[in-house]
This record gives C-alpha cells, structure tokens and sequence, in this order.
C-alpha cells in the first residue's frame, strides 16, 4: 500500500490478507499451512497476526487506518534590526517544526533549527541582505511539504501601528489591547495614560503605564492597571483611558493616535433605579455682572434644567445663605420657581436652619432638594466641613488669611417604592491650585469620607457635588478628590457603560458671557469637575452629563441656568 504525505511518497506493507482470502491464489489456504506464494514469518501465530490488524506491527500500517497529511505551516514574518521573527498558527498533527536559511535560493551553507512552538527568531542576520528560509512540520519521520518565504531584515524605520484597538476584558481594572502585526519592527511598547497629554509631558507618575519589550510577533496584550492609575481611570472611576502602541526598530519609533478605552464597570447591585443628580446653580453674588444671566434672568432657566433631568433627589451647590429681596435664600427661591413650574421638589433643610449656623459668607452652602412622593426624609442637617477635616488643617485664602468655611447638607431618605435607606449628601470643596486649598480640599474629603460612612451606618451613601478638581486633568494635583474616594472604596456613578460624557461639566464664561454651546475637553469624555459617586451600590444604570441642546448644537433657549453643567445618574435604589 502507498500513502501520499505531503510532496513524499512512503510505502507500507499493509499486514495479512483479510480472512478466506489467499494472497494470489484466490481459495483459502488449508488449515495450519502457509498460503502459495506466502512467506511465513517468525512468530507469526494466528494470535500475533489479529494484534498486528488491531494494533498494527512496527513498519505496518493497521488495516482500515491511514495516516492524515502534514500541512506545511502559513508562515507569517515580521523583520527588524538584524532579525527576522517568524510565526505561524499550529498545524494539526505537527510535533514540530524545522526551519532552515540561507542567503542563497539553494540553501547553501544553511543555518537550521528545530522547534516545538509556533515561532522562530532568526538573529545576528546582514540587514540589507536577502533571505532565503524554508519551514516544514514534522511528525516523527513525516514532514510536510516546505514553505518559503524571501525576507530582508532592516534597521529602517518601523511600520505604523494599525488596527489598534482596547476594550475592558470583563474582569475589574483590566483591558486587552490588540493590533494588526507589523511587517517591520524590532520590539513593540504599550502605553496607557489618564490624560493625552501624558504622552507628551511630564505628569504624576499615576497617570501613566508603559508595558515595555513585547516581542514584535506579539498582536495583543492583557493589562491590569496598577492601583494609582485604576482610581484615576479604571472600573470604578468612570473615566476613560487613552491607549498607544509604540514599534521601535534601529532606534527610531512610530505610532498612531491613541485610542480610548473604558474597564469593564462592575454591575449595579440590584434592578431598581432611583434618578439623582447634582448640579451647581452659581451663586447669586457670583453672577452679579453677568450680561444677561444674574440669578433673576436665569434661575427659571436653572428650574427647567433641574425639572428635565426628571431627578428625585438633587445636590445643589452655590445656594447663597444671604437672603434675596424677597426674604428667602436662593434655593427657597428656587424651590418656589419649581413648584409653579409642577415640580414637586423641596427643601431638606428649612431655611431656619441655615440661618442659625454660621457659613462662608460669600454663600458656599450645598442644599438637598427631593421628591417627598417618592422619597421619605427621615434625618438631616447641615455639616460645616472644617469640623470634619483634621485638627490642624491650614485654613487659609491665597493671601494667608483665614478662609471662611463651607457646608455639607446631608440627609437619610428611604425610597417608597422599595423601601432602601441610604444616605445622601451635597458638597461643594474648595477652589484653587494654591497649596492651602489643596490640603484643605484633602481634608475636607478624607473627613466627609469618614463622616459619609458613620452617618449611613452600613447603609449605601450617595455624594452629590462639585469637587473642583478632576482625576484626569494635568493640572490638578495627583491625589485630586474623586481618586481619594475610589481608593477608598466609592464608585463614579459614571462607571456604567450606559453613559453619555461629552460635555464639560462645566462651561467657562467670558467677560459675563456664558457660550453658545457645550464644550469638551478631551476625546469622548469632557472634565469632571461636578459628579455622583456610590458606596455599597456597585455601578449605575446610566449617568449623563446633561446638556439640551439645539439641532446646531446650541445651547437650547430657556436651559443654560448656569456656568456648570447639571449631571444626573440612575442609581440602584
């Protein structure tokens, strides 16, 4: 019997003829005797000649069973600084596989290698120089028939990273980022960072991660993010991460632009959605000279931004203590104009009582407003935030003198429909990059942290506020507000991937004059100066920073209440 391996022929005997049948002679051979034209063969008993048709003898192919083919491999190259890397999917059946090169067609004075993976380096190669290489699969004394390929190892400068491409594996902190392979490249770097701008300059050694050394033949990499740069961008944090892929190759390097990727956020726990938000109304003093926008012109605005977002619970930030012409604070003020509008929203806190604690004087008091049809106030009050900070806190304005305080309005609420308690509270920190706000703003947060989980008692706590920093931006300091809550347990209520992050929460006004149209500041995800953020919840089902706008993508007339952006969240409650 003949079988055909590839491009070689083997011959096989293929064992004793099948039973009743002579070899040659076509009648079957007398009981105990050798058939005509049959040579007996030592210690061929009848009981040895059923295990060779079973088993089949060294040399003989078993009746009824043929040997498969060996495919030669599809070999791919990639070329560098004096190397080639050669690669190749497994072939069924193969043990192993042989290459051999030379810089002649004929193989003259080739080098050669056996290999049991599917890869070769081929190295300390003439760049510039053509050549020739064949790769076979072998199996035992079977091989496949040869590939070849023609290859020029190079010091010129790397092929373009493409199809670059990141995405959240599933498991927390954690993405795999896949590329296209290179037809030339001598190692392959990944970098991922917090902000585009770590690419390019000097930042907090938490904003940025370089895997380095990958081999040219890699296509795809799992990175699980360090702790620091996983409270700035990882599951929790509700930001994005920015992703290059770097090949280097005779000391020059080339990429593309970077990709945003998002880690998988962790599930809400739980199917019941309760909407909450937060937003900074700008205070009354503060929009004195703004053209066309003191708190009379705006604050129908404001309501209907506020009434929109169809919030039952809402942080509100900026409410001047100061009382208006009117006799009320600024927040009665709006409550009043929600209520002719159909809300139903009301104070947390009366008015009564913010007079009779002693705040900022420039009017930095947070207010809670809720649905009472949906939600039960059950406690609450007003927290100045020094008391929480830690003794000693350098209370001080730019100028070194003492800075006046600022308040947190917290509540405890139990949703009607499901009967959950949790806690909730507005706060509004610090502005400034000077020192002294920024120690004061760590306190006040490591304090309001402390303070969050004594009040809610094992309960879920929401904070709804302005932090005046931002975990993805460059000039802020690396231990900004919103990490220091993710490290120390919270969620981003963005961490969802029903998310819409466009906008700046904020929108900057020039000479008095708030712009025409929302803005952002990075790929896919504006500064997140203003946000949401969860304890004992796990993620939202949705969040957005909320922005109503015109076809033309203007702000819509009757909306634009204020110089920040109101963001609203879903929250399993």
């Amino acid at each position: 019997m003949t079988l055909a391996v590839g491009l070689a022929a083997i011959s096989f005997t293929t064992g004793d003829a099948p039973a009743g049948a002579a070899p040659g002679h076509g009648t079957p051979a007398p009981s105990g005797q050798a058939a005509s034209g049959a040579t007996a063969k030592k210690g061929g008993t009848p009981s040895q000649k059923a295990k060779d048709k079973s088993t089949g003898s060294a040399g003989k192919l078993p009746l009824g069973r043929m040997l498969p083919a060996l495919a030669g491999p599809r070999v791919a190259s990639v070329t560098g600084n004096h190397r080639i890397v050669l690669t190749w999917p497994h072939v069924i059946g193969g043990v192993k596989y042989r290459v051999k090169y030379a810089k002649t067609k004929s193989l003259k004075h080739a080098k050669a290698r056996t290999v049991r993976g599917e890869s070769a380096t081929l190295t300390r190669l003439k760049n510039g120089k053509r050549y020739y290489v064949k790769v076979v699969t072998l199996r035992g004394r079977l091989h496949s028939a040869p590939r070849w390929l023609r290859v020029t190892p190079s010091a010129a400068a790397p092929s373009r990273p493409h199809g670059v491409a990141a995405r959240g594996t599933g498991a927390q902190d954690q993405i795999r980022v896949t590329w296209r392979r290179p037809a030339r490249t001598g190692s392959v770097q990944i970098w991922v960072a917090a902000n585009r701008r770590a690419f390019t300059e000097k930042v907090p050694q938490d904003m940025l991660l370089k895997v380095t050394g990958l081999s040219p033949k890699a296509i795809s990499r799992v990175i699980t993010l360090p702790s620091g740069l996983a409270a700035k961008v990882g599951s929790r944090s509700g930001n994005p991460m920015y992703v290059r892929v770097y090949f280097s190759n005779g000391g020059r390097t080339s990429t593309e632009n970077a990709v945003v990727a998002w880690a998988t956020p962790p599930a809400p726990r739980g199917g019941a959605s309760l909407r909450v938000a937060t937003y900074n109304i700008r205070n009354v003093a503060a929009s004195l000279g703004d053209v066309g926008n003191t708190w009379e012109d705006r604050r129908g605005r404001v309501a209907n931004d506020i009434i929109a977002s169809g919030a039952a619970l809402v942080g509100v930030q900026e409410c001047a203590r100061t009382p208006l012409a009117s006799g009320v604070t600024q927040c009665a003020d709006l409550v009043d104009q929600l209520r002719a509008k159909g809300s139903r929203l009301t104070l947390g806190v009366p008015d009564g009582d913010v007079h009779a604690i002693a705040v900022d004087g420039r009017g930095y008091t947070t207010r809670l407003l809720y649905d009472p049809t949906v939600l039960d106030r059950l406690a609450g009050g007003l927290q100045p935030q020094r008391e929480l900070a830690a003794p000693g806190t350098p209370w001080l304005d730019e100028t070194g003198a003492t800075e006046t305080d600022r308040t947190i309005e917290w509540g405890r609420f139990r949703v009607r429909a499901t009967g959950q308690v949790f806690v909730a509270l507005s706060i509004h920190l610090q502005s400034g990059s000077y020192p002294a706000a920024i120690q004061i703003r760590q306190a006040a947060i490591a304090g309001i942290d402390t303070f969050a989980r004594n009040t809610a008692a094992g309960a879920p706590a929401v904070i709804l506020g302005d932090f005046n920093s931002s975990p993805v931006t460059v000039n802020y300091p690396a231990n900004d507000q919103q990490t220091y809550l993710v490290r120390a347990g919270w969620t981003s209520a963005a961490a969802t991937v029903n998310r819409d992050v466009r906008w700046d929460t904020i929108n900057t006004i020039q000479n008095g004059i708030y712009p025409s149209r929302p803005s952002t500041s990075t790929i896919n995800v504006g500064s997140r100066q203003d946000g949401i953020y969860t304890l004992g919840l796990g993620g939202a089902h949705g969040f957005a920073v909320q922005a109503i706008l015109n076809a033309d993508g203007t702000f819509a007339q009757g909306y634009e209440g204020s110089d920040h952006q109101l963001v609203r969240a879903d929250l399993p409650l």
